[in-house]
């Protein structure tokens, strides 16, 4: 039963091949709730479209513009954090976003500066970091800034950052942090120099070669408890600008060690897809690949593309099971992009998830407790959830967690929980939720002719279908 206007703030072209965009601020004073939404361009209104009203949706922006990877964060004096110009343990920051909430006064006479009195919490690679602002911006209606001190303890070129505002999640983003500023270090995969050099020469060559072994127990209506296992392989060997390294969610997938990144997607497929995509590099028809248990061959699917299921994928037969723990060794027969390379790893014996049974019904608004038993010190165990909903259309959200294999638990924090939506049913009635808890090695480098790095790691994982509770 309320109208109100939005604060308009542009009209321009998207692109040559499509209509105009208008952009608008969304006033302080509209009502929560459901409601419509309808432009009027000279006098002529367009259809009404169905828009929900909450008190907060703060969401950060990135650099990819797609609401994912590295934050568009600054220091106090404006400069944009990335990969080789991180940010300092207790440097101030500044976060910049929208959705934040309401403000007082008239937003059509101009932007609205002052600390807003909202509960308002910032997260750095786990770590509550210190919010010393949360307001509008004093240059534009509508934009939010959130200003911190970043948190002691926390290194890395991808530090997993989120917002809490009033209990209600925002997107989760990353951002870059050294000891001593300048480029970071990524655990294992990109070191501080090699991202020195590729911002000299405005590239990155990047082969990376990922064994992977799972083993999953799920639930069927009528059938009982089903338990099955795959194994399969990848390789992917793409270059990369220096603009769209900076802007992509990492060359390693993988979160900072002791903390949780959070991905969202859409259909039933719940992987954590980049925006920003390399431009792909011939390796030649196919990888070879030599185990304990034999050949194998990864197969192109595309420029820079490899992979193949190497043994096991269906819950009611298939092929015999391939990666054992041992020696494995990936070849490539060189092309004009990448040459002849040998790449060797060992894969160890996979971890136990200790307190499996346990876990069934998962709260979201609590912390959650994982343990597990042996692994090698060397690897990371690697705790990956997602729960998904069919209506009102497929869509789900996920988590990855890491830690030290000798460490022998992780607790997932409500934070990261609560970013997942209330688990869904399939059409057969089965629980759209599941977790898994494996190790991953430590990446085994491989020099090639035509790459700046190359990575060769695997991981084993097992699990289960979980409900994550509304």
């Amino acid at each position: 039963g309320t109208t109100v206007d939005a604060v308009p703030i542009s009209y321009a072209a998207v692109n040559a091949a499509s209509s105009t965009q208008v952009s608008a601020i969304l006033p302080s004073n509209t009502p929560n709730g459901d409601g419509t939404l309808v432009l009027s361009f000279n006098n002529q209104p367009s259809a009404a479209f169905n828009v929900k009203v909450v008190e907060h949706s703060f969401g950060l922006y990135t650099l990819n513009s797609a609401g994912s990877g590295p934050a568009v964060m600054t220091d106090a004096d404006y400069n944009v954090n990335f990969l080789t110009q991180s940010m300092k343990p207790g440097q101030v920051i500044i976060l910049w976003g929208t959705g934040l909430g309401a403000v007082t006064g008239n937003e059509f006479q101009g932007p609205l500066p002052g600390d807003l009195p909202y509960d308002v919490k910032v997260y750095v690679g786990g770590k509550l970091a210190n919010v010393l602002y949360r307001g509008r911006s004093g240059c534009c209606s509508g934009l939010d800034q959130i200003v911190v001190e970043i948190p002691q303890g926390v290194d890395g070129c991808y530090v997993p950052l989120v917002v809490s505002v009033d209990g209600v999640v925002s997107n989760f983003t990353t951002i870059s942090v050294a000891a001593n500023g300048g480029a970071c270090s990524a655990q294992g995969f990109v070191t501080s120099q090699e991202l020195q050099d590729a911002r000299t020469r405005d590239s990155l060559r990047l082969g990376t070669i990922f064994l992977s072994h799972l083993s999953f127990k799920f639930s069927i209506p009528g059938l009982g408890d089903i338990t099955f296992g795959t194994d399969s392989g990848s390789a992917d060997f793409h270059k990369y600008d220096f603009n769209q390294l900076i802007r992509s969610q990492g060359t390693s997938g993988f979160s900072s060690i002791g903390s949780c990144s959070v991905f969202v997607y859409q259909g039933d497929d719940p992987q954590n897809t980049d925006p920003i995509v390399g431009t792909g590099l011939d390796a030649g028809n196919f990888i070879g690949l030599t185990g304990p248990n034999g050949p194998k061959q990864l197969t192109k699917q595309a420029t820079g593309a490899y992979s193949a299921r190497l043994g096991g994928g269906s819950p009611f037969g298939g092929d015999p099971l391939y990666l054992d723990p041992g020696p494995y060794t990936a070849t490539g027969t060189g092309v004009t992009d990448v040459k002849a390379f040998t790449a060797q790893l060992s894969l160890p014996a996979a971890v136990t998830w200790s307190n499996q049974d346990t876990i069934s019904d998962i709260d979201r608004s609590k912390d959650l407790l994982i343990t597990w038993e042996g692994g090698d010190p060397s690897t990371y165990v690697t705790i990956y959830g997602a729960s998904s909903i069919e209506v009102p259309k497929p869509a789900g959200a996920g988590f990855l967690c890491l830690e030290r294999a000798d460490k022998h638990q992780f607790s997932i924090p409500s934070v990261v929980l609560s970013a997942l939506p209330a688990t869904g049913a399939s059409a057969e009635g089965i629980p759209l939720g599941f977790m898994l808890v494996g190790n991953t090695t430590t990446p085994a480098r491989f020099p090639a002719e035509g790459l700046d790095v190359g990575l060769f790691f695997g991981s084993s994982l097992s699990g289960k279908g979980v409900n994550f509770k509304e």
